[in-house]
C-alpha cells in the first residue's frame, strides 16, 4: 500500500514487478564490482553513457560509435571493467542501406555480360597467359566481390562463365601450342620431351587429346623441314 501512495500511477502489479528487476540488475554491477574492484557508481555512469549513445545515434554500429569523440573512451572502458554487459549492449550489426530489392539484378546480369565479351578475345590471345578460369573472369568485373557473391542472381553471366571458363585441358593445349611458336622462333627441332618442358606440362597429366596434339605437331615439323 505504501509503494502505491508513493506511485499513484502504477497499479500494484507493475511496482510488484519492477521491484523484481531491482535486485539482477543490482546483482550484475555487484559481480561487476567484484571483478574489476570498480565503484558501482562509476559502473552505471558508463552503462549509461553507452546506452545514451547508443540511442543518440540508433543508425550507428560498434565501429561508428567507437569512432564518435566519447564513443572510444566509453566503450575500452567497459570493455575493460564490464565485458559481459557491453557484449549484451552492442547494437546489431550494420546492414547495407541499399535494399536488395532495388538492385536492377538483370540490368547487372547483361552488364557483366556484354564487359566479359568485349574483353574475352585480348585475353585469350595474350601471350603467357594465366588459365581462364571462372575466378579469374570474374576478377575482370567490376564489384567482383559482389558478382561472386550474387551469381546465383545472374543467370547470365554464370551461363556465359560456364561456356568459356577454360578447363585444364584447353588450358594446357594453348600452352602446347605456345611452347611449339616459342620453338619455331629459337629455330630448335620439335621433339616431344621439349615441347612438354616448356609447355610446363607433367607427364602424368598428359592426356590422349594433349597426346595426339603433341603427335601432330612433330609431323608438322617434319613437313616444315621438307
Amino acid at each position: 500500500m505504501v509503494l502505491s501512495a508513493l506511485t499513484p500511477d502504477k497499479r500494484l502489479s507493475e511496482i510488484l514487478q519492477q521491484v523484481k528487476r531491482f535486485p539482477s540488475e543490482q546483482a550484475r554491477i555487484t559481480q561487476a564490482y567484484k571483478a574489476t574492484g570498480k565503484p558501482h557508481e562509476e559502473i552505471q555512469e558508463h552503462r549509461n553513457e553507452w546506452v545514451k549513445l547508443i540511442a543518440d545515434h540508433p543508425d550507428c554500429g560498434v565501429k561508428k560509435l567507437r569512432k564518435l569523440n566519447s564513443g572510444g573512451r566509453i566503450y575500452a572502458w567497459l570493455y575493460r571493467n564490464d565485458y559481459p554487459w557491453l557484449m549484451q549492449h552492442c547494437p546489431k550489426k550494420e546492414t547495407s542501406s541499399v535494399a536488395i530489392r532495388d538492385v536492377d539484378y538483370p540490368g547487372w546480369d547483361k552488364e557483366n555480360v556484354s564487359i566479359l565479351t568485349s574483353i574475352y578475345k585480348d585475353l585469350f590471345q595474350a601471350k603467357g597467359r594465366q588459365r581462364l578460369t571462372a575466378s579469374y573472369l570474374i576478377q575482370q568485373l567490376p564489384r567482383t566481390n559482389s558478382v561472386q557473391k550474387h551469381l546465383v542472381d545472374l543467370p547470365l553471366t554464370k551461363q556465359w562463365l560456364d561456356v568459356h571458363s577454360e578447363t585444364l585441358e584447353n588450358y594446357q593445349m594453348f600452352r602446347l601450342k605456345s611452347a611449339y611458336q616459342a620453338l619455331l622462333e629459337q629455330n630448335q627441332t620439335i621433339k616431344r620431351w621439349k615441347l612438354i618442358r616448356a609447355a610446363n606440362i607433367r607427364e602424368e597429366l598428359v592426356t590422349e587429346r594433349i597426346e595426339k596434339q603433341i603427335i601432330a605437331l612433330e609431323m608438322l615439323e617434319g613437313l616444315r623441314q621438307k
